[in-house]
């Protein structure tokens, strides 16, 4: 009996113990628009279906890192109450703040 509690508790524990996939979580709803600036280029705007879109890819990124990358474009969000955030990203990874998120392919490539 002790040994099937003291089985099940470690099975519980090593489950627990696995680590979970988090994912970035922008809503659409909140955010008016984003503008892309590349440091070597003009910056673009995107509203309405191509924000959405955007939103759409990165929120498949994993998070991830962290990493020593090339950063090539800022990105700015601008939200309804005012607030804008700015990300630095090179299209495959992303950071906001001191987390990174990596996405599988290059999200910015559409944009160019």
């Amino acid at each position: 009996m002790k040994k099937s509690i003291l089985l099940l508790f470690s099975l519980f524990l090593m489950i627990s113990c696995i680590p979970k996939t988090k994912y970035l979580n922008l809503n659409s709803s909140d955010i008016t628009k984003i503008e892309i600036i590349p440091f070597n280029s003009e910056k673009y705007i995107l509203e309405n279906e191509e924000k959405d879109d955007l939103i759409s890819k990165l929120n498949e990124s994993k998070k991830d890192g962290p990493y020593k990358y090339m950063k090539t474009h800022r990105i700015l969000f601008f939200y309804k109450n005012g607030k804008i955030d700015t990300v630095l990203s090179n299209g495959k990874i992303l950071q906001i703040k001191s987390t990174w998120y990596v996405s599988d392919k290059n999200y910015l490539e559409t944009y160019k």
